[in-house]
């Protein structure tokens, strides 16, 4: 690879997992930046779902040492997301990926006008419900997001934050703790699929690893430093770039 291309690619990866670790969203920036590296279309969804394993620990381990949450918890929900994890990855028919963008698109846009108007949600810890009421919703998400980010991957964590934010009343910093956990646990499951199908381009991966460590834990950082006001502003603003961002990639190929 040019080694122009190569920085301009870790220069993405970087400020992604920056923003990415505290609010979700970094697939919606690396994902195309990889295509437009020239890199091939399995091998970007391998490589991405390995380097991804070390970039969301890093963050993860980061939150896991400053902000309080329930371990059995997230425990429980990365088992449910493996086995969506897996079968995303083992999935071979064909999918309609641009309808299903665009239902993705308009939700996170209804989702932000729900956060712009619940301005005080995810800003202070509240009384958690048993998590025997929600073990359906919370199995059948698990297992869902763990297909599609097998499948498709841009916007997973966003939508992981948005589901423990208003389902379990977590704090923004406790919900990217949780999802930072649950993506490295997925990202474990579907990478050993991609490995034992021969995916995985590890000489591009190694500097993807060291640029999206580097920036999920500087982001963690700054996100734990600034607080749930911040990360609120923060992921307000990737929502809706996100949303805007699959419409354009769906109307105009962008």
């Amino acid at each position: 690879m040019d080694p122009v291309v190569l920085a301009t690619l870790l220069i993405v990866v970087f400020f992604s997992n920056v923003y990415g670790s505290s609010v979700g969203g970094g697939g919606l920036l690396v994902i195309p930046a990889m295509f437009l590296a020239g890199i091939p279309t399995s091998i970007v969804v391998g490589t991405n779902r390995f380097y991804r394993i070390f970039a969301s620990g890093a963050g993860a381990l980061k939150f896991m040492k400053e902000v309080k949450v329930d371990l059995k918890n997230i425990i429980l929900y990365a088992s449910l997301s493996v086995i969506g994890s897996v079968a995303g990855a083992l999935i071979v028919i064909s999918l309609d990926k641009s309808i299903l963008k665009l239902v993705i698109s308009i939700a996170l846009l209804f989702l932000a006008v729900f956060f712009l108007l619940k301005k005080d949600l995810g800003l202070k810890e509240q009384k958690q419900e048993a998590i025997k009421q929600n073990l359906v919703a919370s199995s059948a998400v698990m297992i869902l997001l763990g297909i599609y980010r097998s499948i498709i991957g841009s916007a997973t964590g966003t939508f992981l934050r948005m589901y423990f934010l208003i389902k379990e009343k977590l704090t923004f910093l406790q919900a990217a703790t949780y999802s930072g956990v649950i993506a490295t646990i997925s990202n474990i499951s579907a990478s050993l699929v991609f490995i034992n199908a021969g995916i995985i381009d590890y000489w591009i991966a190694a500097y993807m690893i060291i640029a999206g460590v580097i920036g999920s834990y500087i982001g963690a950082r700054l996100a734990i430093k600034k607080g749930n006001t911040f990360v609120r502003k923060l992921f307000l603003i990737v929502v809706i770039l996100s949303s805007l961002k699959l419409i354009g990639g769906i109307l105009f190929g962008i």
